[in-house]
């Protein structure tokens, strides 16, 4: 499975850390309250990868870890593989470290299914795993916002896009930050806005991937990047809006009637095929070149987030 860095999406709540931690430790000022709403998510565009977590005002997680590799392919699983953890726990206790910086640890964490376990689902292979930006954590550093950008960890720095602080105008760090010490690994996150009582889940996914994919999209049409950096940033927006689509469909598989389910099932392979086989028509005239990457995520890019749209005109007042 891929492991590259990202840039961490703009309006997104940044979570990170120190390496080092102050003796004494004093009575945590902040509480799990402050972070209630809050989803976290330490990913890779590039990679196609994530572990989404959501933490609760008592100090209680969720989450899901999830990447995929649909060319490795085999016999009873053509859809390819994908690799998942479910996961949930509880945290203890924040304790302040200093006047940026708080701390807590795992106190337990279950998954619901073993690390290593393999299944055939609907023609895709999975393989359940660990809670990859989770596992091996012994303490996670919470930073505040306001924290000197000079003072974080270079490994967290360069989760979240801070390469190089002289080519940024940034000093502090403008969200919270999330830092595992252990494995050198930073969580980035964002608060959804508030849904009206109109608004169902299925809109809420489709505003949520626009807002993600906006200056995403503005950086591969206006930026001067280079072509491997603009194949990285289509591959992102790709895969933004293939993350929303899965939400969806999972949503969809817990609310539809069986009959409709099996007829739109149909309608979604049909639409797969169609989908993939545009994005290679139009990715055959740059076939082999450095353009290719970027051609063909564009399509699957657009073709998702008409899949989407179309989902939300369909059902999107679902609650």
């Amino acid at each position: 499975m891929k492991r590259k860095k990202m840039r961490a999406l703009a309006g997104m709540v940044l979570l990170t850390g120190a390496l080092g931690m102050n003796s004494s430790l004093a009575r945590a000022e902040l509480s799990f309250q402050e972070l209630e709403g809050v989803e976290f998510s330490f990913a890779s565009g590039a990679g196609a990868w994530s572990t989404d977590l959501t933490i609760h005002e008592d100090g209680s997680f969720a989450g899901i870890y999830h990447d995929s590799d649909m060319g490795d392919s085999g016999e009873g699983y053509p859809h390819g593989t994908l690799y998942l953890c479910r996961f949930s726990g509880l945290f203890s206790e924040p304790e302040k470290v200093d006047e940026n910086t708080y701390v807590f640890r795992i106190e337990s964490i279950e998954q619901e299914q073993p690390a290593g376990k393999k299944e055939i689902i609907d023609e895709t292979l999975y393989v359940y795993s660990d809670p990859y930006g989770l596992n091996d954590a012994e303490e996670l550093y919470l930073y505040l916002p306001g924290t000197p950008l000079e003072i974080l960890p270079e490994e967290y720095l360069s989760w979240v896009g801070y390469h190089d602080l002289s080519q940024t105008e940034d000093t502090t760090l403008p969200f919270y930050g999330l830092y595992n010490v252990n494995a050198q690994q930073g969580f980035s996150s964002y608060k959804p806005e508030p849904l009206s009582e109109q608004e169902g889940y299925i809109r809420s996914q489709a505003a949520l991937a626009d807002q993600q994919s906006a200056p995403l999209e503005e950086e591969v049409k206006n930026a001067d990047l280079s072509q491997l950096e603009l194949n990285m940033k289509s591959a992102e927006l790709y895969q933004i809006w293939d993350d929303a689509l899965n939400r969806i469909w999972r949503f969809l598989l817990e609310n539809l009637d069986p009959e409709s389910m099996d007829a739109l099932t149909l309608e979604e392979l049909d639409w797969i095929a169609e989908k993939e086989a545009s994005a290679a028509q139009e990715g055959e005239a740059y076939e082999g070149g450095s353009m290719q990457p970027l051609i063909e995520n564009m399509v699957l890019f657009e073709r998702t987030r008409d899949r989407v749209y179309e989902l939300v005109q369909r059902y999107g007042y679902l609650q």
